[in-house]
């Protein structure tokens, strides 16, 4: 099809034979599917890759990644957001206690390694009788019944832990989730007419998870490690001070390869958090847009993109495990020279030493080791996880709506009186004007037609209306200004039934009357009026699957919300746009008879629903062109509503009945 007539109508076979453009105008072009692949990777590499970059650009795929070290306040607002002033220092504590339970329970099991020989010495040469093998026989039951005890306390405090850094770093969870979901659902639209919905669900999804459950087990090795890296560097310079040495050249030559991974380590992980936005919000997209690609037989297309993003994911993510593995794989390899280097100075220097005191110079050394090992790799790990939280509190930080602040009057609007005085919109994403210097005047219990080309900004009106966006200019509704008003109270002053009707997992009866404000018998009569009563049996169904609702059903329970909550501005957007031609005629004489004593504003494309509107407005990107009753407006053949009406091929029934 072109300019509304029949262009090209072959079988598909000779089509593909062709090589003729029927394209013809200045936007001629030649279709070259590999151009297009490098290009949609072009843009998504540098989108992912650039650090510099507009909030509103073009790239829908683009995210703000930060570079360099986590900031500190990051740091310290989990640390707020995970009470802890309170919960640290009894965490501190507990891993304290745990460590010298543990230092205890060994130091009992080096003395009862001692004493053993001594014991077998006694017993080999039939000396039972000795005082001596009395006492030491008293000493073991000692060592043996207070090492049970220590077990049993070493038990319980890893219970007892495990609680509280759970406790610790999930009420921290919480918060920040509470905190996002607030953010979100009170930000400006201008955030996101920015921001990729694979953005958002990333957040929700995959930054929140690591926080439930990476993060908790990363601040339980972490503490673990420092407490038992502090206790060994005491026990060590205690018992053995010449293992200091080694010690430290162990830690500064650890501490050197953790500076080298989180160079790289905290910017892969934070690509990788990147790249599985787009991956994301392509899926969703397919989804939502399945019945399209089936219908024009796009398959591979969609497998194509989604396997571009799939890529990007997972090379970041493969190159992430790749330096986790290097860092542990170079930390262990240094640990087992340290531990050699211990055990040859025990083997060459210290012949005599006593087994005990080999058996625990070892054990320490050996542990000391893994601890140090553990505790580069934990702290590494752990900046790595916390940019999920700076990923988390950077959609925290966004601005928001404040929607409790402004006038609240009683009993408005009264009439529904709608003046609009040199009201202009500015699409902040893609900097063009939606709507320019809109002057009208609307009067009480009009239905107002409104139409116009896509794009001239025929919704913008309902924006300006709701306060969705700034606008320059004024709104007055029954004598007020709605700059004035309180977000809440205002937008609670009208309806609006969208193109896309919502319904919310819950009751029927929580989504017509979600205050509870209402009776029963009030929510039955709006439903019979829609005549949708017959097919509800009880208020408390619950709606929890989209198929048990139908598109045409969902937009009439919207409409019976509408009705009762008879507010004197009724505003629709598209509502017939998904319907049949049978719940359009339902839709339309419930409104006539409904809706009657309200303003009523109709954005729509068919023009079938504007024929019998009090007027209509026709907007075009200078503004408003035409306003007047459709009866006016067709009489003149060289308007632009004529020619819509023309174009629907709805004229010659309008003239029938003039």
């Amino acid at each position: 099809m072109e300019d509304g007539r029949l262009y090209v109508n072959e079988r598909n076979e000779e089509l593909n034979r062709k090589i003729t453009h029927y394209v013809s105008g200045p936007d001629d072009y030649d279709f070259d599917e590999n151009e297009e692949h490098h290009h949609l990777q072009a843009d998504e590499s540098t989108g992912l890759l650039e650090s510099d970059v507009e909030i509103y650009s073009r790239n829908i795929h683009h995210e703000e990644k930060q570079l360099g070290e986590v900031k500190l306040s990051v740091y310290m607002r989990y640390y707020k957001f995970s009470q802890g002033p309170y919960m640290l220092p009894l965490l501190v504590m507990c891993y304290v206690a745990f460590s010298v339970s543990t230092y205890y329970t060994e130091d009992f099991l080096n003395k009862w390694v001692d004493m053993e020989p001594n014991v077998t010495d006694i017993v080999r040469y039939k000396n039972t009788n000795s005082s001596d093998l009395s006492s030491l026989l008293e000493d073991r039951n000692y060592y043996l019944n207070f090492y049970w005890v220590l077990i049993v306390t070493v038990v319980v405090l890893i219970f007892v832990r495990t609680y509280l850094t759970l406790f610790y770093s999930l009420s921290a969870s919480i918060i920040l989730h509470k905190h996002l979901s607030r953010s979100i659902l009170n930000s400006f639209m201008t955030f996101f007419d920015s921001h990729y919905l694979g953005n958002i669900i990333n957040r929700f999804s995959k930054d929140l998870s690591t926080l439930d459950e990476t993060i908790p087990a990363v601040i339980h090795d972490l503490l673990k490690s420092n407490v038992e890296m502090i206790g060994l560097i005491i026990l060590v310079s205690c018992t053995n001070p010449i293992l200091l040495i080694p010690t430290g050249v162990l830690m500064l030559v650890l501490r050197m390869i953790q500076k080298f991974y989180l160079i790289a380590g905290r910017s892969i992980k934070r690509l990788e958090s990147s790249t599985r936005s787009p991956m994301i919000g392509h899926l969703n997209a397919t989804l939502e847009g399945l019945l399209s690609v089936r219908a024009f037989e796009n398959h591979s297309l969609l497998i194509e993109e989604f396997d571009e993003h799939l890529d990007h994911f997972t090379s970041a993510s493969y190159l992430m495990n790749a330096l986790m593995k290097a860092l542990s794989l170079y930390g262990a390899l240094i640990c087992s020279v340290f531990n050699a280097v211990v055990i040859l100075k025990l083997v060459i220097f210290n012949a005599d030493t006593a087994a005990g005191d080999v058996g625990l110079v070892i054990l320490q050394a050996s542990h000391l080791s893994s601890v140090l090992l553990s505790w580069i790799r934990q702290f590494a790990d752990f900046e790595s996880y916390m940019t999920a939280t700076e990923r988390v509190l950077e959609y925290i930080d966004i601005p928001t709506e404040n929607r409790k602040s402004g006038q609240i009057r009683e009993n408005w609007p009264k009439n529904g009186n709608i003046e609009f005085r040199n009201v202009s919109l500015i699409n902040s994403f893609t900097k063009q004007p939606l709507s320019k210097n809109l002057s009208c005047v609307i009067q009480s219990k009009e239905r107002i037609g409104i139409v116009g080309r896509t794009g001239v900004g025929r919704s913008s009106i309902l924006s300006s209306l709701f306060r969705l966006y700034n606008i320059n200019g004024s709104i007055i509704i029954d004598g007020v200004d709605i700059k004035g008003l309180s977000l809440e109270f205002l937008r609670s002053r009208m309806t609006i039934i969208p193109h896309d009707s919502i319904l919310f997992p819950g009751t029927l009866r929580s989504n017509l009357d979600p205050d509870r404000i209402f009776l029963d018998e009030a929510i039955w009569n709006a439903l019979e009026a829609v005549n949708m009563k017959p097919l509800i049996q009880d208020l408390q169904t619950e709606i929890n699957r989209k198929e048990y609702i139908s598109c045409a059903q969902k937009h009439l329970i919207c409409l019976a919300r509408a009705l009762l909550r008879k507010n004197k501005i009724i505003v629709l957007d598209e509502p017939t746009a998904n319907l049949d031609s049978a719940t359009c005629k339902l839709l339309q004489s419930t409104m006539r008879k409904r809706f009657c004593e309200s303003t009523v504003l109709i954005v729509t494309h068919r023009m079938d629903m504007v024929l019998d509107a009090d007027r209509v407005m026709v907007i075009d990107h200078e503004g408003i062109v035409e306003f007047d009753p459709p009866s006016t407006l067709l009489r003149n053949e060289n308007g632009v509503f004529y020619g819509m009406v023309q174009q629907a091929g709805l004229l010659s029934n309008q003239n029938d009945g003039f």
